[in-house]
């Protein structure tokens, strides 16, 4: 009977070593996703950081190109905002 018991004790420090081993490792891939998650979601932000820099020099570049008809398209908008203003 003391034989089955170790045995069966042996066992049981197996299965808790095993749990501990499985835990582990996921925490360990746990970590690695979210380490994947964050530095993808760095490029995009920067990429998108780009993106609005690019517009804003674009935006930029045709007012300097055109600078009667940016003040005349701004005119034609506050003009309309205000008269939507205005009627509330």
């Amino acid at each position: 009977m003391g034989d089955l018991q170790n045995k069966l004790g042996e066992r049981a420090a197996e299965g808790r070593e095993g749990l501990r081993e499985i835990g582990h490792l996921a925490k360990e891939a746990a970590q690695e996703g979210l380490q994947r998650f964050k530095d993808t979601a760095g490029d995009r932000v920067e990429r998108g950081k780009e993106r609005l820099m690019d517009l804003e020099h674009g935006f930029e570049d045709r007012i300097r190109e055109n600078p009667m008809k940016s003040i005349c398209i701004a005119a034609g908008v506050g003009l309309v905002l205000g008269l939507i203003c205005r009627r509330s």
